[in-house]
């Protein structure tokens, strides 16, 4: 069944198991990707002249969400940099990914006369990123 994003929320906490401080205003979030990373396998060393790959540990990939502009909120996410929390993005239906993680970079969105002034965060992963289905 498909599902809207209105109702998603991003949360952090200082512990995997910590009450979680939400980020208010988010409009649009990215949840990381875990995907093997590949190892290639040089043709002298796989024995039928051909190169071959296998598969490596597993890597997740960035989390990036934005949220509607505010200096304080802005400031705040900026002092969360190279800090890592637990993450927590919970999905309208109860879903979540959760995963610790720093704030690498946290940019003004583009200006545009039609559309809200945004924060643009990214976390990156500094350990693995589980998914949580709705119960």
């Amino acid at each position: 069944m498909a599902m809207g994003g209105l109702g998603s929320s991003v949360g952090y906490s200082a512990t995997e198991e910590g009450a979680l401080t939400d980020v208010a205003g988010i409009l649009k979030v990215k949840t990381p990707e875990t995907a093997a990373q590949d190892v290639a396998v040089p043709a002298a060393l796989d024995g039928d002249g051909h190169k071959g790959h296998l598969p490596g540990s597993d890597d997740s990939s960035e989390c990036t969400f934005s949220v509607a502009y505010a200096s304080a909120a802005h400031a705040a996410l900026v002092a969360l940099r190279r800090l890592t929390k637990w993450w927590t993005v919970e999905l309208p239906d109860g879903g979540k990914a959760k995963g610790p993680g720093y704030v690498s970079k946290v940019v003004k969105g583009e200006l545009d006369a039609d559309a809200y002034v945004t924060t643009d965060v990214t976390i990156q992963p500094s350990g693995a990123w589980e998914f949580v289905p709705a119960a």
